[in-house]
Parts: C-alpha cells; sequence; structure tokens
C-alpha cells in the first residue's frame, strides 16, 4: 500500500514540518517516521492530523526533543503510525 501510505503522510504534513525519515514494516502495518517542526504546537497538530486520516488506526509520538545542533533549536521527534489493512 506504498502509494496510499505516502498519500496519506502527505495529506497530514504541513509546510512547517519537516519530514526526515520514514521507515516502513509491511509485516507489522506500522511506519515510523522522524519529523522535525519549529514547536510543540506544530508537532502536536501533524500527528493530530496523521490520526485524522482514514488510512491510520494508530497513531503515537514515541519520542521527541529539542534539537541543540541547530540553530533555531527545532524539535526533533519520532511517531510511528499503523495503517489499516484491507477490509477493516
Amino acid at each position: 500500500p506504498w502509494s496510499a501510505l505516502l498519500d496519506a503522510i502527505e495529506r497530514a504534513t504541513p509546510s512547517n514540518v519537516a519530514l526526515l525519515e520514514l521507515e516502513p514494516d509491511a509485516k507489522r502495518h506500522l511506519v515510523k517516521g522522524v519529523a522535525e517542526a519549529k514547536s510543540a504546537e506544530v508537532m502536536i497538530d501533524f500527528i493530530r492530523r496523521l490520526k485524522q486520516q482514514h488510512f491510520f488506526g494508530n497513531v503515537v509520538l514515541t519520542h521527541h526533543e529539542a534539537n541543540n545542533q541547530d540553530p533555531n533549536r527545532p524539535l526533533r521527534f519520532e511517531f510511528e503510525a499503523e495503517w489499516q489493512q484491507a477490509g477493516q
């Protein structure tokens, strides 16, 4: 379901969130991601938008921290999204 997965993530990602990494796991119907946002509000809004995508059944924020290597100090965060199997 790669095309549908990427479409759902693209629809949920606002321009102020930078996706850095996506790692799909087809056996577990799960995609793990790493992204950056300028604020906690933007990060939480992104997670909320992912949850609103009908493609995903479960979305969780698994980790977040300030990226002190960057002078703008964005929040780098990790998330997991489980996609629905066909027919569910």
